[in-house]
């Protein structure tokens, strides 16, 4: 489990490395951001996005990628939300006391 952990982490910096050099290779961001997604780390994607999308500002594939890690945010907050959501007997909606 270490060796993946280091090949992970080894991935990530080369996917990086690559995209700091040709930000505008979908092959390769598509490769880190699913990466990232399988490891958990959106949050981190959706960061390295935001600071590639600032250091070439003309490139579009970086902000693509930002926009879809934001989307994906969203809608997995507005899940956790809804599940925290329940009608009450007078129609309006209330928040769960159990956390979600």
């Amino acid at each position: 489990m270490q060796a993946a952990s280091g090949d992970q982490e080894s991935a990530l910096h080369a996917f990086k490395s690559i995209l700091r050099q040709a930000p505008e290779s979908p092959h390769t961001a598509k490769l880190l951001d699913d990466l990232c997604q399988q490891a958990g780390l959106q949050e981190d994607a959706a960061a390295f996005w935001r600071e590639l999308g600032e250091a070439h500002p003309d490139a579009d594939v970086p902000l693509l990628f930002l926009g879809m890690r934001l989307e994906s945010s969203l809608t997995q907050l507005c899940r956790r939300r809804r599940s925290t959501l329940r009608r009450s007997k007078d129609g309006r909606w209330r928040t769960r006391s159990t956390p979600c």
